[in-house]
This record gives C-alpha cells, sequence and structure tokens, in this order.
C-alpha cells in the first residue's frame, strides 16, 4: 500500500538564535513552570551544565495551506515541532492563526561556546477537516532551524498544504501523556488510536512539549487506545467515540517498561555500491514509524531494533531515500514487508524476523518529485526515469494520497517517459498532491519484475492550467 501525501515545502532562511544579551547569564531549570527565565527568554541545556541558562529562541514560523483553494490560509490546525536526534517534541502545540501561521520556538542543547547552531526538525499538522501531514506513507521533510550566539534571527519558514476532506468527520480523542512518576510530560509519543476491525483502521498523534495529544476527524466506534516510543511503554486503554470529541484521556508510562528486540538481516543485491540502508517498524494499522523504531543495517549483518513495546508491526527494509528499494519480485524469497506481533516483558523478549531481507537498487525517478518536495506541476505531468539494467519494460502508477489503491495504472511503456495527456484517464483535481510510481520489468527468463521508484518520491502537486 501507497500513499501520496501532503508535502512539507521549505524555505531554507536562517533563524532565530539565543543570545548572550538580556537574560542568558541567568540560571533556569526547564522542567519546572516558570522556568526562571523572563520576557521571551527560553531555558536550555546547556551541555555540562547543571539545569540550564536563558537564551534568546530560535523560531520556526510555519504557515498551513488548504491546497485545493489556491493555497488559502488555513486557520487553527495543530503544529508540532518533533526534534530530529531525539523524536521528542520540541515544543507546545501551536495553532495556526487566521492568517495560517503559527510561531513555534523551539531548543535543543548547547554548549558554551555553541558548537550546534543548526538543527533539523520536522512537523506534524492536523485540522479540522483535513487530512493530516504527513500521511501514513511518507516521512515528514526536516526544517533546518539557526540561531545566533549573540542575537536572534528572523525566523525559518516552513509551509505545509492539506487536502481537504471530501467529508469531514466530527469525532476526536484528545488527551496527556505523562512519564512514569504521573506529573512530567512525555514528549513525542505516538498515540495510536485502533478498532477491532480486520484489518484494523486507525488514527495517530504525537504528544506535545506538554503531552498533550489530540486526533481530529474521528469516526465513532470503539478504539484501543496505545502509546509507542522506543524504551517506554504504556498501559493500552479503550475509548468510544459516539460523535463529539472524546477529552481529558490520561497514557502514564509503565513504571518498570515491558519492552522487546526486534532481529533480523538485509541483503543488499545489486545496490550499486551500497552497503547500508534502513530498517523501521511501523504500526500496521496507520504505517506510522514510532520514535525510536528504526535502524540502519549493513548488508549481510544482523541488526536488532531494541526497546520495542508490545504492538502488532509491519518491518519494512529500505525505509527512506536512498537509492534502495525493497525488492520488488515476490516469487523471491525476502521480498515482502513482514508482519510480527510483540509482546514486551520487564526482563526484554527477543524476536527474530522469518526471513531476511532482499533490497536492490531503486529505479531513479527524474520529474516530476526527484526530491523530497512536492514539485508544482501544470498542465499534463511528463514521468521521466531512468533506464534500469535489464528492463524490457514499465509499469506506471497514480496515488492520490487518499484512497489504498492506485488511481491509474499502465503497463508495457518501453521508454523511460511518459505523458499524462490521453483525456481517457482520471482527471487531476486542481490543488491536489499526488505520487507517480515505476516499477522496472523484465520477460526473460519469465515475466517479473526487477525493481521500483522509491516510497517516498514522485510528489508532485497539480494545479490546473489557467483559462
Amino acid at each position: 500500500m501507497k500513499h501520496a501525501t501532503r508535502m512539507l515545502l521549505l524555505a531554507a532562511l536562517a533563524l532565530p538564535g539565543c543570545g548572550d544579551n538580556g537574560g542568558s547569564n541567568l540560571t533556569c531549570n526547564p522542567d519546572t513552570v516558570p522556568t526562571g527565565c523572563s520576557g521571551d527568554f527560553q531555558c536550555e541545556v546547556l551541555t555540562g551544565a547543571t539545569g540550564g541558562r536563558c537564551y534568546q529562541p530560535a523560531y520556526l514560523l510555519v504557515k498551513v495551506m488548504n491546497s485545493t483553494n489556491g493555497d488559502a490560509a488555513i486557520a487553527g490546525a495543530r503544529v508540532v515541532a518533533i526534534d530530529g536526534d531525539t523524536n521528542a517534541a520540541a515544543a507546545p502545540a501551536a495553532i495556526t492563526a487566521s492568517d495560517g501561521t503559527a510561531r513555534i520556538a523551539v531548543t535543543w542543547p548547547r554548549a558554551q561556546p555553541d558548537t550546534e547552531p543548526s538543527h533539523a526538525f520536522t512537523l506534524r499538522v492536523s485540522a479540522r477537516g483535513y487530512y493530516d501531514y504527513p500521511g501514513a506513507m511518507r516521512i515528514a521533510i526536516p526544517v533546518s532551524v539557526q540561531r545566533d550566539p549573540v542575537k536572534g534571527l528572523a525566523p525559518t519558514n516552513a509551509e505545509v498544504r492539506l487536502i481537504p476532506m471530501a467529508q469531514p468527520l466530527a469525532g476526536g480523542i484528545a488527551g496527556t501523556v505523562l512519564e512514569s512518576d504521573g506529573r512530567k510530560a512525555a514528549r513525542g509519543v505516538l498515540v495510536v488510536a485502533e478498532t477491532s476491525d480486520v484489518p484494523p483502521i486507525g488514527y495517530t498523534s504525537v504528544s506535545d512539549g506538554n503531552g498533550a495529544f489530540e486526533m481530529l476527524n474521528v469516526a465513532a466506534g470503539t478504539y484501543t487506545i496505545s502509546g509507542y516510543f522506543a524504551g517506554m511503554s504504556f498501559p493500552q486503554s479503550s475509548v468510544s467515540v459516539s460523535g463529539g470529541p472524546v477529552r481529558d484521556l490520561k497514557l502514564v508510562a509503565d513504571a518498570t517498561p515491558n519492552l522487546a528486540t526486534v532481529s533480523g538481516q538485509v541483503n543488499i543485491v545489486a545496490g550499486g555500491g551500497a552497503t547500508t540502508t534502513t530498517v523501521v517498524l511501523r504500526t500496521r494499522s496507520t504505517k506510522d514509524v514510532p520514535p525510536g523504531l528504526r535502524v540502519t543495517a549493513t548488508s549481510g549483518a544482523a541488526f536488532q531494533i531494541t526497546g520495542v513495546p508490545t504492538g502488532t508491526y509491519e518491518a519494512v527494509a529500505a525505509y527512506g531515500n536512498d537509492g534502495l528499494v525493497l525488492d520488488p519480485d515476490t516469487n523471491t524469497a525476502g521480498t515482502q514487508i513482514q508482519e510480527i506481533a510483540v509482546v514486551g516483558t520487564p526482563t526484554g523478549a527477543t524476536y527474530q524476523l522469518d526471513h531476511a531481507f532482499k533490497v536492490t537498487g531503486a529505479v531513479q525517478i527524474l520529474s516530476p518529485g526527484a526530491t523530497g518536495t512536492a514539485e508544482l506541476v501544470s498542465g499534463a505531468p511528463v514521468f521521466r526515469w531512468k533506464a534500469y539494467a535489464q528492463a524490457d519494460h514499465y509499469k506506471l502508477a497514480l496515488w492520490d494520497g487518499i484512497h489504498p489503491a492506485p488511481v491509474w495504472t499502465i503497463d508495457n511503456i518501453t521508454t523511460e517517459s511518459f505523458s499524462y495527456d490521453d483525456p481517457s484517464f482520471p482527471a487531476l483535481d486542481d490543488g491536489f498532491i499526488y505520487q507517480w510510481t515505476v516499477e522496472a520489468w523484465a520477460v526473460n527468463p519469465t515475466a517479473r519484475p526487477l525493481s521500483r521508484s522509491e516510497d517516498q518520491l514522485g510528489v508532485f502537486q497539480y494545479r490546473a492550467p489557467a483559462h
């Protein structure tokens, strides 16, 4: 299954800084309210010191827009900034104003002198009546934030375009995630609400800097609530949604976590010289990767994903834009996504995947969507890719980010480009964000797929030509 999803487009500007003026000589405690800093100054952890120091914050200025309505501003959207290193929420959730913008002060550990003046963050965005960003099958694009050791800088700007739902849902689930003491906020925990259907239907949210989470657009039904974060476990609970939002749920981490280790192996074949790739565990219903449940795997060597809480996961290799993909030939061993049910224990259980993953070099997309950002396309898209060794023909598919199956497919393409200009093809919706994929096939000695394009490329935003 794949989804094209809404895209985060970045303007890589410099960002506010820290500051040795004003209150930066004050000590503070980042885990108390108030922290001890005055004005706009924030309490940041100082490496090698006890507690923190007060600094001018660095800012993200996020604009959330309706992709199908001329980039109209979306007010009331919930934006959470996630630290790219720790996967923890970097700040409390921000709500966009009437102009669609939210200003978020972010912090990360520093030393004196400041040895890490830039840092990567990702965003999660939700809004009533819109599909969440990022979608289930895409990783949020990092935003690089900078700070200055003396003065504040202009905010780093990021834009997120959401796709509206045809039939918005009034239900919701909200609450707080706490560490095992029942008081301290657990930041960046993936919270999943899942039905008992086969396959299950799921919704997700991430706890912010205050431990708060909120799922919007939830259908009526009964859900099991679970929390996921590497090294932590949470008791499951049940909640019924009957139309309106359910609030004030509380998830408290187990004092003695019930965890497991998942191990396996990756074999890279015809990978263009690559020797490493990424393996992740993602939730079965929502396809989200919980924080910390990913590892770099070396070809031919065993890997381990540790600190895995109880849950049913899909183990996926070659997850990310590294020029590699899971071999698509399902007649060959090691080419399937593996489902694994994990039950953690206080002493740590161990699970071995059924077979080693077979990974190969990806078909390289040229346009549109050769990078991680959504390319703007006006008029009929022309799909282009590089020739793949030993391929006799190619198969194309187009996904709309909403439906689990492609909205269009075509087979037996014998060139490395194809124009989406046939009037019989499904019409593209103005403002929608799509993803196209390509598979390389051989016919001898038997018809079989050789490779495909990467899961997170080929994304574009369609704009209908002006008349």
